[in-house]
């Protein structure tokens, strides 16, 4: 097994995914208020000419002004402060919040991404769907996915937002078919998260031969389970899945798509959240 130190120069990273802790993950503070004079003058030069792409037509300084702004508004607002206050330029906040319009503006281009139940979390109602591909033994993965079970299942996002995995394990990660094969087959078992939660948990310490173990521990048929990890069946649905994401264009993992659009935007948790929960507003009927 590839060492945990080996992942030493994606450390900054994991720590930008793990700003929020699971359970407590809240929508970015509408907060333009600790600017510095030059972040400042950034912020109002750019919001009297950049226009929000949903909700109002006008500028930002307009849209603010109104008596009682849009929420969606609020939320762009400050997402906007966020990247000033991190040291985005102007060329880059126009960047990165044009990916954002990409990634939730309907006209964009959408892929049919088949539901399998067993990997499935949240409500099977919920209004808006997010596939997520991922490898067992992908870093980034094994925070980013138990964050997102915990909103869809017990968070803001419950009843609101389903997820389900698409598997793409990544050769340059040992053990990742492996892994794949163990939670699809825990998923014959009805034991698709479980499995999976519990590997990500114990990310540094995977290793092949202890997934029998796992198995056992999560109160699996042990021989059950090592007959359809080696299944043709169970071989044959983790190399679909990873062709349907050659389809789909996936080169990396996570690689997200709400509603068949492909997520384009910044692949940190809080950011995430935040545009799912976009999502799930733009999905919900005005009263």
């Amino acid at each position: 097994m590839r060492p945990l130190t080996a992942f030493a120069g994606l450390l900054p990273l994991l720590t930008l995914l793990t700003l929020p802790s699971p359970g407590r993950a809240q929508p970015l503070a509408f907060d333009c208020q600790h600017l510095t004079p030059p972040q400042e003058t950034l912020r109002a030069s750019l919001f009297a000419s950049m226009h929000p792409y949903d909700v109002c037509d006008d500028t930002f300084q307009s849209c603010l002004a109104q008596p009682s702004p849009a929420p969606l508004v609020k939320r762009h607002a400050a997402d906007l402060c966020r990247l000033i206050k991190e040291g985005k330029d102007a060329a880059e906040v126009q960047r990165l919040y044009s990916k954002r319009a990409l990634t939730m503006l309907p006209g964009g281009p959408r892929v049919d991404i088949p539901v399998e139940p067993m990997t499935l979390a949240g409500d099977p109602a919920a209004s808006v769907t997010v596939a997520i591909y991922a490898c067992v033994r992908c870093p980034f993965c094994s925070v980013m996915l138990p964050l997102l079970y915990q909103e869809v299942t017990a968070g803001s996002l419950k009843g609101k937002v389903k997820l389900h995995y698409r598997a793409f394990p990544l050769k340059d990660h040992e053990g990742s078919a492996e892994g794949g094969l163990a939670v699809l087959a825990a998923g014959r078992q009805g034991k698709f998260w479980p499995m999976l939660l519990k590997l990500y948990a114990g990310f540094a310490d995977f290793k092949v031969e202890d997934l029998p173990k796992v198995a056992t521990e999560l109160g699996l048929d042990a021989a059950r389970f090592q007959a359809d990890r080696a299944s043709d069946d169970v071989k044959k649905l983790l190399v679909a899945t990873k062709q349907e994401g050659f389809r789909n264009k996936v080169v990396s993992t996570p690689t997200l798509f709400i509603d068949g659009r492909r997520y384009q935007y910044e692949n940190r948790f809080d950011v995430v959240l935040d545009v799912l929960q976009e999502a799930a507003a733009a999905a919900t009927p005005n009263p």
